[in-house]
């Protein structure tokens, strides 16, 4: 009977040395990580050029998740390159999320479209059936139009995604969100570059 009892409190005394070991592996398993990449239409670059003066450009913005996910909360920032900026138009044919926070008309208005350093109006959206989860993997979001007004040659500019940014999962549970730097170098207009 003696033995029977040690070996009982031997395996208990296992159970618990394990079970912090056992519930830290489960959380670990369970975190949910949401990443974006923002790139230049077209290019595919995080780091490209554009002509001095007023230019006009595009980004497209793709995330990937490790969970279901029903929508995205987003802005744009650019402490550099506050009140020369502007998010003038978005497309987003493509996109699982398609009901969008902010209209086109409201989110692309001058002064809400302005990064100053950041815009005014959420740019995000959910699915249009949120009982239907997108399941984990990447996704196109959207394509940006900006303008860039008054940027001077041989200055380089960055665009980077608002620490308030998540992806909402299948529970409607906010996930944070991160993004890499857009990086902007501003080179001499064509027409100037000869003289």
């Amino acid at each position: 009977m003696k033995t029977n009892s040690k070996l009982k409190l031997g395996i208990l005394t296992i159970t618990l040395a394990l079970f912090p070991l056992l519930a830290a592996e489960t959380a670990f398993a369970q975190v949910e990580v949401a990443t974006g990449t923002l790139t230049q239409t077209g290019t595919g670059l995080q780091t490209f050029n554009l002509a001095a003066g007023n230019s006009t450009f595009q980004l497209d913005l793709n995330i990937t998740t490790n969970f279901n996910s029903v929508g995205i909360t987003y802005f744009l920032v650019s402490n550099d390159a506050s009140g020369l900026i502007a998010i003038t138009a978005r497309s987003i044919v493509g996109s699982p999320y398609q009901d969008l926070t902010t209209s086109d008309a409201v989110a692309f208005t001058p002064a809400n479209g302005l990064l100053d350093p950041v815009n005014n109006d959420d740019l995000g959206a959910t699915s249009t059936d949120v009982s239907n989860p997108s399941p984990p993997g990447m996704y196109f979001i959207n394509t940006l139009t900006l303008s860039f007004t008054g940027a001077v040659a041989g200055q380089t500019y960055h665009i980077v995604m608002d620490p308030r940014d998540i992806i909402a999962d299948a529970n409607f549970q906010d996930v944070l969100l991160s993004l890499n730097t857009v990086t902007i170098n501003i080179i001499p207009e064509p027409a100037t570059t000869g003289l």
